[in-house]
This record gives C-alpha cells, sequence and structure tokens, in this order.
C-alpha cells in the first residue's frame, strides 16, 4: 500500500523515545560474489569505503552488469532496548538497493528484495540469536545491478528500536480529497500493526495556514486499536483557498509520543471552463499522402457544438455532430484551413495548418499510456475500451489528448505464419482499435526488438515486417518500441548496434500504408537525442523510468536543458509518462494515488509542457478526480506544450534555491517557469534581462489563465514549496 507524500514527520522527544544508530558510514565494498563475504568474521579490511548517498559508478568503481557487495561493522548497545517504551523488536533500515539485494546480519540471510526503489528494512525480534548485544555485529548486503547504475544510494540508514511509528501508520487512502463546494472531503485510514497490543489514544485532524503558521479548524477524535486492527475516520474540512496543510496527529493514552504527518492540501488554480467556444487545436497537423486521415477538432464551451471547416483538401470530410475528420489526403502540400466550432451563446473559428508529406508528430504527442496505471497483468481489452471512453466523457479529448496507447501485456503467440496474435485477453485487435477510431481517439501498441518485451512476453525481433503489416492491419497509430531483451542480440554500447533495430523498424514502418508516431525506448543510452531523428524515430526517451517521487521527479526533469537543441517539429525528447492521479505501476497489483504533493504536480506539468514532451497520462482516467482534471485540462500550459515553433525551454538560471526555464514562442512572446526546490515557501527574483528583455512586459500567469498586470525589468513571485509559477511575458508593445 502506497501512502500520501509526507512533508514531515515530528515525535515527541520524552525520555523513553526509541533512540536510533545511524549506519549511513563506515561501509565497505567490492566488485564480484564470494559466499564467504557474507560471513562475520571475513577480514575486509582490505576493501574499498563507500559512500551511501550515490550510485557505487559515480563514486569510480566499474561500471557493468552483476553483483557487489556492501559490509558494515556496527556495535549494538543493549541500551537500545532500555532506552525505550517498546521493547519487543528490532528495524534495521537500509533504503534504497538498486536493482536486487539479499542482506545478511551475522552470517545469517534476513530476506531478498527483488524490487529497486524500494525501502529495505528488516525486523528482528530483539530475542533473535543472530543479534550480538554489546558486541560487534556485521550487516552484509550482496546487491545484482542488472543495468546502469547500481548500489545503495538513498536512506534512510539507521538501526533502531521499533516504537510506535512502527506500529501504528495511517493512510490518506489510496483517493484523493474531493471538492465539495467550500469543503474538501477526505478519509483516514488508521492502522494497529502490532499483533501484541492494542492502543488507545486521540485522533487529531489540523488546517494549518503555512504562511502564517496559524492553525485554521481542529477535529479531536479518541479511537481505540485492537490487536492488527484499522479503522477508517472520514472528515470535512473547509477549502481555505491558500496554501494551508492538513496535519494528522495520533497520541497513544498514557504517553507523550505522537506522530504527526503533514500532506498539502490540493488546490486548483485552473478557472472553471466557460460555456463559451474555445477551439484548443494547435495550429499545425502533419499527416502522409494516401493515407488513412483521422483528426477530432477539440474544443470546449456548452454541448452541443456544431463543427464546420473551410477550405479542407480533397479526400477529407467532417462529421458535423462529432468534430472527427476522416478520409485520404493523395497530393503533398500546406493546406490552410478555418475551422469553425458554434454552440447556441458563440461562434468562434481558427486557423488550422493540415500539412500533408513526410512528417508527423509536428507537435508532441498528447494523450494516454497504459503502464504505470493498468501494467502488464490488469490491462485488457475492457479497460482500454472502458479509458476510451473516460477520455471522452471526461472531457479531456476536447483538450487535443488523442492516443490511447496500450503497453506491455497485450502479446500471445506466433502462429503457423509467425503472425503474432494478441492474447486472451485482447480477443480482436482490429476491432478495439476501430472502436477507439469512432471515438476520434488513436490506437498505440508496444513491442521490442530484441526477442521479448521488458515484461517477458513475444516481441518482434526477426518478424519486424510482418509486426508493422500486422499493426497497420490492425489500425495502430503509435508504436513504443522498447530496447529490452534486445541487449542481448547486438552489442548496443555502440552506436552502430544500438541504431540498427530502430532503424529496421523504420524502414518497416516506411512500407506500409499507415501514419504511425513512432517512440524509441531505449533509456537515453548513447545520446538518442543526437541522432533519433536521423534515423527516423518521432519520439526517445532521454532517461530512464520515471516514478511518483519528488526525487524521480526532479532527477529527470531538471537534466533535460542540454537536449534542447534536438527537439523540432516531428521529433521530440521524452522524459517519459505523467505520474499524477490514481496509478498502479507495471508489475504492481495495486492501485495507490500520487505520491507527489499538489505543488509537486504543478512543478511536473509545468516542467513538461515548457520542455515540449509529449504528455502522456498514464494514470486511472476512470477515476480521475477534480485536481488531477484541472492539471491536464488547462488550455493554455497545453498550448504551450503544443506551440508551433516547436522549441524546448532552456535553463536560464540555476541556484541551489531554484530554476528558471524559458521557452519561445511562435507568437514572440516566452512561457516562464519558475521552481523552488527548497523545502519552504520562497519567494523568487526573475529578472527580465535573463532573456535580453530590457522593455516592459505583460505577464499572464498560465495556469490561473489571468493577466497579472505590467512589470518593469523584473518579477517577483511567491512558490510553494517543490512547487512553480507558470508565466507568459508579452512586450508591451504587442499586447
Amino acid at each position: 500500500m502506497r501512502y500520501f507524500k509526507l512533508l514531515f514527520l515530528v515525535l515527541s522527544t520524552s525520555s523513553l523515545f526509541a533512540q536510533s544508530i545511524d549506519i549511513s558510514k563506515g561501509w565497505k565494498f567490492k566488485i564480484g560474489d564470494q559466499k564467504e563475504w557474507s560471513k562475520s568474521n571475513f577480514y575486509d579490511k582490505s576493501w574499498d569505503t563507500i559512500q551511501t548517498s550515490m550510485y557505487w559508478e559515480a563514486q569510480g568503481f566499474a561500471d557493468y552488469d552483476g553483483y557487489a557487495w556492501y559490509r558494515l561493522h556496527v556495535f549494538l548497545p543493549s541500551s537500545l532496548i532500555n532506552n525505550s517504551l517498546w521493547k519487543d523488536s528490532l528495524e534495521i533500515k537500509l533504503g534504497w538497493i538498486d536493482d536486487w539485494s539479499e542482506t545478511y546480519l551475522n552470517g545469517v540471510s534476513l530476506g531478498i528484495v527483488d524490487h529497486y526503489r524500494t525501502n529495505v528494512k528488516y525486523k528482528l525480534s530483539v530475542n533473535n540469536s543472530i543479534i550480538k548485544w554489546n558486541k560487534e555485529n556485521v550487516i552484509a548486503i550482496r546487491v545484482l545491478d542488472r543495468k546502469r547504475k547500481g548500489g545503495m544510494y538513498f536512506g534512510p540508514y539507521t538501526i533502531s528500536m521499533c516504537d510506535i511509528t512502527d506500529y501504528v501508520s495511517f493512510n490518506l487512502l489510496d483517493i484523493p480529497l474531493k471538492f465539495n463546494g467550500d469543503s474538501l472531503i477526505g478519509e483516514v485510514k488508521i492502522y494497529n500493526n502490532s499483533p501484541l497490543i492494542d492502543i488507545k489514544g486521540t485522533l487529531k485532524i489540523h488546517a494549518l495556514d503555512i504562511r502564517s503558521k496559524q492553525t485554521l479548524s481542529t477535529i479531536e477524535v479518541p479511537i481505540l486499536l485492537n490487536k492488527n486492527e484499522n479503522k477508517i475516520f472520514k472528515y470535512a474540512l473547509k477549502n481555505y483557498a491558500t496554501y494551508w496543510y492538513i496535519t494528522v496527529s495520533f497520541t497513544p493514552n498514557g504517553t507523550a509520543n505522537s506522530i504527526n504527518y503533514q500532506v498539502e492540501a490540493p488546490y486548483i488554480l485552473t478557472p472553471k471552463v466557460s460555456d463559451s467556444v474555445k477551439i484548443n487545436t494547435p495550429a499545425v497537423f502533419g499527416a502522409h499522402s494516401g493515407h488513412p486521415f483521422l483528426y477530432k477538432i477539440p474544443a470546449t464551451g456548452k454541448t452541443p457544438l456544431t463543427y464546420n471547416a473551410n477550405n479542407l483538401p480533397k479526400g477529407l470530410s467532417l462529421n458535423a455532430e462529432t468534430g472527427i475528420i476522416t478520409g485520404k489526403v493523395s497530393d503533398t502540400g500546406n493546406y490552410s484551413v478555418e475551422l469553425i466550432v458554434k454552440n447556441n451563446l458563440n461562434s468562434k473559428s481558427q486557423k488550422f495548418n493540415i500539412v500533408i508529406g513526410d512528417k508527423l508528430s509536428l507537435t508532441p504527442p498528447l494523450g494516454w499510456a497504459s503502464w504505470n496505471a493498468w501494467g502488464k497483468r490488469r490491462v485488457s481489452d475492457d479497460v482500454i475500451r472502458k479509458t476510451s471512453d473516460a477520455m471522452v466523457h471526461s472531457g479531456l479529448i476536447n483538450y487535443g489528448y488523442s492516443f490511447i496507447n496500450i503497453d506491455d501485456g497485450w502479446e500471445g503467440i506466433r502462429d503457423s505464419d509467425s503472425i503474432l496474435q494478441s492474447n486472451e485477453k485482447f480477443p480482436d485487435m482490429k476491432a478495439l482499435s476501430d472502436y477507439i477510431h469512432s471515438l476520434g481517439l488513436k490506437a498505440g501498441i508496444y513491442s521490442s526488438p530484441g526477442p521479448r518485451t521488458c515484461g517477458n512476453l513475444v516481441a518482434s525481433y526477426k518478424n519486424e515486417m510482418i509486426d508493422a503489416r500486422t499493426y497497420a492491419e490492425w489500425g495502430i497509430d503509435y508504436l513504443k518500441y522498447d530496447l529490452c531483451s534486445y541487449v542481448g542480440i547486438e552489442d548496443v554500447s555502440t552506436l552502430e548496434g544500438m541504431q540498427k533495430p530502430y532503424r529496421l523498424m523504420r524502414r518497416c514502418l516506411d512500407s506500409v500504408e499507415r501514419d504511425i508516431v513512432y517512440a524509441m525506448c531505449q533509456y537515453g543510452m548513447l545520446k538518442p537525442w543526437e541522432w533519433g531523428a536521423e534515423i527516423g524515430t518521432n519520439l526517445w526517451r532521454t532517461t530512464s523510468d520515471i516514478d511518483d517521487t519528488w526525487y524521480s521527479l526532479t532527477n529527470i526533469g531538471f537534466i533535460q536543458d542540454p537536449y534542447a537543441e534536438y527537439a523540432k517539429a516531428g521529433h521530440w525528447n521524452d522524459p517519459d509518462m505523467l505520474v499524477v492521479g490514481t496509478l498502479g505501476y507495471g508489475f504492481s497489483s495495486t492501485m495507490h494515488y500520487t505520491q507527489l504533493t499538489p505543488s509537486e504536480q504543478y512543478t511536473h506539468i509545468t516542467l513538461w509542457s515548457l520542455l515540449a514532451a509529449p504528455l502522456l497520462i498514464s494514470c486511472d482516467l476512470m477515476q480521475i478526480d477534480d485536481f488531477t482534471f484541472s492539471l491536464l485540462a488547462n488550455s493554455e500550459m497545453i498550448e504551450v506544450n503544443q506551440d508551433a515553433l516547436a522549441k524546448q525551454a532552456k535553463l536560464i538560471k540555476r541556484t541551489a534555491e531554484y530554476d528558471i526555464w524559458a521557452k519561445p514562442l511562435f507568437d514572440g512572446s516566452y512561457a516562464v517557469g519558475i521552481f523552488n526546490k527548497t523545502e519552504n515557501l520562497s519567494e523568487i527574483h526573475f529578472d527580465f534581462a535573463l532573456l535580453n528583455l530590457s522593455d516592459k512586459q505583460w505577464i499572464r500567469d498560465i495556469w490561473r489563465q489571468k493577466t497579472l498586470g505590467l512589470f518593469n525589468s523584473s518579477y517577483n513571485v511567491e512558490v510553494p514549496r517543490h512547487g512553480a509559477a507558470f508565466i507568459k511575458l508579452i512586450a508591451y508593445n504587442k499586447k
């Protein structure tokens, strides 16, 4: 079960509070694998010392795939037990270990963890004979690095007695808080994880204003938690329309110890959509001549809407009720079309340039991908159909989101003609694609150039042409091609070896009469931004997989500056899918609401918009909440992402406390993101000279869709912890 992002944890400092031992330093390290390295009496003095704050490769050790060992000698005093309120169990916390680990204490295995980015921890009874009280103990960790970076790299690293924080825990449930008029409705689930004791105490819920540090309101409830029991408490707090935290605390009777969790309350900045018509299409759209054409005009306003288009190229027709344009265009060229959308309140028109030629994805792809919500096991025809329906019924389709991409998990076996069949969860891929297309959406699929996918299902190796033809027959519009098992087929450490399978699939896709957007996924190895366009891919991953943590978000999002010059119309840097909303992840069997705070989610979407990154939603659209929808359905944010100049933002200022990124736009203005990287609400100064602008500038708040006024030479803005300000600068004489 995943939990909401915890901003901080506060415990009282009574004399009974459990002591802990810091084990972050003093580790020894050796590459290789020998069984005797687990033993407590093994002589390791000649081993190298290593830090546990970064991968071993970053510290000068060999970059290879294989085993290595960490060892630590630590003295365990019996005073740990004597000074603790709860005296039955000891816990060893070892942070994140990448990719696989087995931990030994004094030569005895404590267990195996076969997943990275998971907090590795072990509990032992204080009476366990493995523990040597008042003596030196040896922790030995066998680590397997499967690819790229490996080792221990992110804490906490402690040994401590289990206390109330190990017995009692909170979950604000894996659902978001719900907005209900002027209130926020939420639920707290509180657990007693102890099989030994009942715990009685007081649950408190506070609303805390961050600026003033004042308590806005308090709810207090007495609770009895029996052994291994959990209870749900529902609450309603006023939506204070300011930057505030919800604090949940539990204090057991008879002790000063308490647990206090703070979570940031969601705040919606995007205004409610107007009843008046607004067309949300980008300025340009590309397609190939002679191939099936499909485009849904994205527009908002009070329904029903009616659609019209002047100067459509020959071969295309528009459904006036749905706004879906279909057909085929034989002749290449640039076609200037006028789109017109009406309702009973008003009519709007917009120029739309249809480019029939040799390029797709003239603006970054917008859509949805299945992996982060449904993974390999739970994705199915039913899920994809219901997600497609949700894309329409939620209204996201009206902002330009169009792709419904099926990631790993659809593959079956090859028949006698080597044609890959979908598995029993996908009984008819052609019928599924037809259904997606009937809604005005597009269908995507996943494979690998190796013999197996990352999920160990059948991939395209030696069947690339057959697969390309199959995708075209099914009506597929997008292919994600994931490196996976091809690593064992070819030497991908060379540029020629890495490019070979992607060039091959490019030729195969070019041979079919269908527009298929081509997404290369090989995690940024060998700098694909430098050659991805040359070999014909429309987008390429620049990093490893993202997850819904501030650590992952910043280590992926804030490193994209060097790649900016390579982004252009038809070819995009891809820092991975979006991690907002309700997620599940590839191999998980459970769902959880994103661990990113609301402000961190504003940073995520602001940065991806500026980076001209594909905006591929990957949450459960069937239970999308108001806050997540407000992030994704902000038309001005999408306009920045889809801007026709096709430029990626550049980093124009970086300090330890903040980043400022700027993206030039087609109309001569700039979109600017101001990102607070600190742990506190901060005021940040933005000097227009960073963009060589000396004149007065109109500033428009993109999230609030509101012009803030005319500013001379600079702008100061208060930005929440880990949050973002997203503005547009318009020259005084151009407004």
